[in-house]
């Protein structure tokens, strides 16, 4: 009788033993997935494009870089419950995409890679350019600039409209390479700053130059510019009541624009404190009081256009108190005349 009982007991330790994994093999499974998925994300690739069939692993898709490449092959190896994983992964080739802007113009070339891609851009350019945008993009699936999302264009373009400026910009493997002319430092440092915002997922090249202006408005322009280089038009916290210091800078900016001739973009911007919808209607109301502080001071009202913009023409992180210091401000921009 005890001999049958160790051999029943024995039986049903074996049976336990080889049940064990089979019923494991689903939360192994589930852990497998959960990792690696994690690890596809980190390195930028669609999940869609990671299959996990038990312990192994199919990784496919398209990489922009030997480092994305390596991250995800590496993070997807190194998880304790990964048996094997099979690569096969697409290393895509460096493209260009390439961004000539004037002060109303925009001739883009480079590569897309999908023939949606490159409508969204044409018109949303055509949008903020009306008919001066030229354009010879190509469509090439296997070619990529890396970096860029499909968010980022709207924004970036937007950004680069209002700047208004002679610029060339390159992106290509990583990297946004910034060149062109500009009448000042400050004009300078909005531009790298709105494309190291915009551009998060680039390093930002400096090749910017500085050049003396020659029209009219240019010499306005750089004189605003160099008013404003390190100051603010200072407002009342959440409020679109100038201070005290605030409207002692805009009796220097109203003794700037009595001496020139020429309009006038104001442009009230925020950090992305608080809501969109009430950061927008604060800039306006604060590009507003702007030119009504000018006119009072005997600038004709019809010099002045005035928009808000909200919070969406950051120069620096809103994730800093100093980031968000510089996107609270006020521009002035010369317009170009008819």
């Amino acid at each position: 009788m005890h001999r049958f009982v160790f051999f029943v007991g024995l039986i049903g330790l074996l049976l336990i033993c080889l049940l064990c994994p089979w019923c494991r093999a689903p939360a192994i499974q589930d852990d497998v997935q959960h990792a690696v998925l994690a690890c596809a994300d980190e390195a930028g690739l669609d999940v869609e494009q990671v299959v996990v069939s038990g312990r192994d692993v199919t990784l496919t898709g398209d990489v922009d870089s030997p480092q994305a490449h390596d991250r995800v092959v590496a993070c997807a190896e190194s998880f304790v419950g990964t048996r094997v994983v099979n690569d096969r992964l697409r290393m895509l080739e460096s493209g260009v995409l390439r961004f000539v802007s004037t002060y109303d113009s925009l001739a883009m070339s480079g590569v897309v890679p999908s023939a949606a891609d490159r409508a969204a851009l044409v018109d949303e350019a055509a949008e903020l350019w009306g008919g001066n945008v030229t354009h010879d993009l190509e469509v090439d699936d296997n070619r990529t600039i890396g970096g860029w999302s499909d968010d980022d264009f709207s924004s970036f373009l937007a950004a680069l409209n209002h700047s208004r400026r002679d610029l060339d910009i390159e992106l290509t493997e990583g990297q946004a390479i910034i060149s062109g002319t500009v009448l000042s430092e400050l004009a300078k440092y909005r531009v790298l700053g709105a494309a190291v915002t915009l551009l998060p997922g680039f390093e930002v090249v400096d090749r910017l130059t500085i050049r003396e202006p020659s029209t009219d408005r240019e010499r306005l322009q750089l004189s605003l510019d160099s008013l404003l280089a390190g100051r603010t038009v200072e407002f009342a916290t959440d409020s679109a009541e100038l201070t005290d210091v605030g409207r002692a800078t805009l009796d220097e900016v109203a003794a700037i624009v009595a001496e020139h001739g020429g309009r006038i973009e104001i442009s009230g911007h925020t950090d992305s404190t608080g809501t969109p919808e009430h950061n927008l209607e604060l800039s306006r109301q604060r590009a507003e009081s702007v030119a009504a502080y000018l006119v009072a001071n005997g600038i004709d009202r019809d010099r002045f256009v005035t928009v808000g913009f909200g919070q969406d023409r950051p120069i620096a992180s809103n994730s800093t108190d100093d980031g968000r210091q510089a996107n609270r401000r006020t521009e002035f921009n010369a317009l170009k005349e008819n």
